[in-house]
């Protein structure tokens, strides 16, 4: 919701990280498989570079 009170680009970005004007199944969706796929990706790469 804080997205939509940046001044020139809140409402798109906040569009985006919606999915749409209101949190529906597409939002859902979408941050289920950011948090179930991409970060454990990301994860398993930095740990990888790391060590």
């Amino acid at each position: 919701n804080m997205m939509g009170y940046t001044p020139v680009l809140g409402g798109q970005v906040r569009f985006v990280l919606l999915g749409g004007a209101e949190i529906g199944t597409d939002t859902l969706l979408r941050w289920y498989v950011l948090h179930v796929l991409f970060f454990p990706f990301v994860t398993v790469i930095f740990m990888a570079i790391h060590f």
